[in-house]
């Protein structure tokens, strides 16, 4: 059987780019790479000191050095449980345990290509035991490469993609805190039968009742695996680490047949049914979003 061919470009290209992608080390794609240096090394309150701490959040630390990496530059941490991380963005003097490249080209592009390849630097070019990324990496790994052009048409979409998610990330936390707050408001609270807010028209006492008689409760079951017919169908099958506290379930990993449903203990669960794991993640809980098995 004949090798399967490379691919040597994308499969969706930007109008006006149709030449073949051109395998490098990246060692070519980088004009220049050097170590961080410790904070006492660099004492004083000119420049931001880019250590992990602050990569990951953290907060900001002042050291006199004059910055050595800017915005463009691609950071990758070479020491320690996640050495092999890249980092991007961030203008400063460089802390120990990490190394700036500086790009021939596109920054933007060349963090993208990396972050993609995160898991195969994590896996392949590191030192095993104690992690460290290994010493040729720069010789060793490679890239594929195209015209500069393209590069900066590609990194800057990457990169405008990344900025809307961290707005949409930071307002998805602000609703979190909302609702964590509008929760402690429109529910009772310890020793007390009202909420501090109420809609409009409503006045009555909340009444306390065990959860049995608001609910009905059914168990879960599993059609025999060793029957082929019982699976592969059209109907959600949940198991217990698919309820995970996110709210509602779509679809499930696993799906059963009419004939599964009608062997086994399983049952066919209406749309808004209230999922509770009793096994693998005990007391975890879902809704779901269409009619499902459990």
């Amino acid at each position: 059987m004949a090798e399967k061919e490379e691919k040597k470009a994308p499969e969706i290209r930007f109008n006006g780019f149709s030449e073949d992608w051109e395998k490098r080390k990246l060692e070519d794609l980088i004009k220049k790479q050097f170590k961080g240096r410790t904070k006492a090394e660099m004492k004083g309150n000119h420049s931001n000191y880019l250590n992990t701490d602050y990569l990951n959040g953290g907060l900001t630390q002042k050291v006199s050095s004059f910055p050595d990496v800017n915005e463009e530059d691609v950071l990758i941490l070479w020491d320690g449980s996640q050495a092999g991380r890249v980092y991007h963005g961030f203008k400063g003097s460089l802390g120990t345990t990490l190394k700036a490249y500086k790009p021939k080209y596109n920054g933007d592009f060349l963090f993208q290509y990396l972050i993609k390849n995160q898991m195969k630097i994590y896996e392949q070019y590191r030192t095993p035991n104690i992690p460290h990324v290994i010493k040729d990496f720069t010789s060793k790994f490679m890239i594929y490469s195209s015209q500069e052009k393209e590069q900066e048409k590609i990194g800057t979409l990457l990169k405008r993609i990344d900025n809307l998610l961290t707005v949409n990330q930071h307002k998805l936390e602000q609703l979190k805190l909302l609702k964590k707050a509008q929760l402690q408001q429109l529910f009772p609270q310890k020793d007390e039968i009202n909420p501090q807010i109420r809609f409009t028209y409503f006045h009555d006492d909340w009444k306390q009742q065990k959860l049995g008689e608001l609910v009905q409760v059914k168990g879960g079951g599993t059609p025999s695996s060793s029957i082929k017919s019982y699976w592969n169908g059209n109907i959600d099958w949940f198991t217990p680490t698919e309820v995970n506290n996110n709210g509602y379930l779509k679809h499930s990993k696993r799906k059963i047949t009419e004939e599964g449903l009608k062997h086994s203990s399983a049952n066919l669960l209406p749309k808004n049914t209230i999922l509770m794991s009793s096994r693998a993640g005990i007391g975890k809980m879902a809704i779901l979003s269409n009619k499902a098995q459990h």
